[in-house]
This record gives structure tokens, C-alpha cells and sequence, in this order.
């Protein structure tokens, strides 16, 4: 609406997103020692190094508990040798996601690791045997933050696997569009990032 100098915008229930939840971790950044979410490290026949992290159940009925996190980023670091940005080794890291039956969509792991994309290197697949979802990808050593993701068609869904808690802190890039009237197509007007963490603030 315009109103002399002045627009106002109402457009509230479109740009409503979720909060969904705060991000999970492990830590890789050695692999000799034990460490965040991590059940078990070894050198496999194949002369690879394996890290098995623990079995984690589905956040979608649980309460909200606030963790401090990287809103989904990752660190490279090695804390094995001198140089972690240079010394880092790369290992195969084990997913599992408990689920007593499969999704009807496909299951991914996402965080800046990939971009947040699906990445068919970051297909869960399901085990029947085992009740899980499993997946095995290969990282560098590093401190990682990831979520759980259901694709159903063309739908991603966190609701099931991670939850939407309203007071997840998280960071946004909003950009602000202006269709021009004259041109008829819209321009980028302006751009801010912002987060919800009051402590970073």
C-alpha cells in the first residue's frame, strides 16, 4: 500500500519460515582421540580411516533445547598435528538416523558441507535390518553441524526429523526486490543479514 512517502508491506503469511531446529555436530578434528558425537574411530581393511558416529533418534516431538551452534557450518582443523588447515586428513564418516519404518521421500544429510543441497553423496539410504537410515561420506578432519531432511516430491520437510522450534536462533539473508514499472522486470534493491542469537548480537 502507498500512502505518501511512505509503502507498507503485508505480506506476513509468505514470509513466515521455519525455525526448525538447532543444528547437530560432531567432531573429527582428531582422530586419534574420542570426541563429540563420536562412538567409535578405526582403520578399516581397506586402510581407510572410519569414524562411526552415535545413532541419533528423530527431533520432531522433542522440546526445544538451546545449543550453541554454527548454523549449519563447518571448520577444517586437525588437532592431530602442527597445521590443521594444512594437516587435515580426510575420513569416512558413518551416519545413522534411527527409524522403525522408512520415510515415504528420500533422506538426506545437509549443512554447509554441501552447500545445503541434495547431494546424492549425502543420500541416507535404509536398513531394514537395522530399523536405520545409513550413510557413509567422506570428509576432511573438522568440526561439522548438519540436519536431517526428508525430500517428498518436491517438498522438503524438517518437521519429522528435526522439529520446528520457533526459538531457534539462526542466521538469515534477506534480499529485498523492487519490480520496476517501467522496465517490468524486478531489481535488487537491497540486501542484510541478520540473526536471531541475541549473543551475537
Amino acid at each position: 500500500f502507498s500512502n505518501a512517502d511512505i509503502l507498507t508491506y503485508n505480506y506476513e503469511k509468505e514470509n513466515v519460515v521455519d525455525g526448525i531446529n538447532e543444528y547437530r555436530n560432531f567432531d573429527i578434528r582428531s582422530l586419534r582421540f574420542m570426541s563429540n558425537n563420536v562412538r567409535k574411530k578405526y582403520i578399516g581393511k581397506d586402510k581407510r580411516k572410519h569414524v562411526i558416529l552415535y545413532p541419533e533418534e528423530l527431533r520432531g516431538s522433542t522440546a526445544y533445547l538451546y545449543t550453541k551452534d554454527f548454523n549449519g557450518k563447518f571448520v577444517i582443523d586437525n588437532r592431530d598435528g602442527n597445521n590443521g588447515h594444512l594437516e587435515g586428513d580426510y575420513a569416512y564418516i558413518h551416519f545413522n538416523l534411527l527409524k522403525m519404518q522408512p520415510f515415504d521421500g528420500e533422506v538426506y544429510v545437509v549443512g554447509e558441507m554441501n552447500n545445503w543441497e541434495l547431494d546424492s553423496n549425502f543420500k541416507m539410504n535404509y536398513n531394514t535390518k537395522l530399523n536405520t537410515y545409513q550413510l557413509s561420506a567422506q570428509l576432511k578432519q573438522g568440526y561439522y553441524n548438519y540436519h536431517y531432511v526428508v525430500k517428498e516430491g518436491n517438498k522438503l520437510d524438517y518437521s519429522v526429523t528435526e522439529g520446528n522450534k520457533f526459538e531457534t536462533e539462526n542466521d538469515y539473508q534477506i534480499l529485498f526486490y523492487h519490480r520496476n514499472q517501467y522496465l517490468g522486470y524486478y531489481e535488487l534493491v537491497g540486501t542484510k543479514f541478520t540473526t536471531t542469537n541475541l549473543l551475537d548480537k
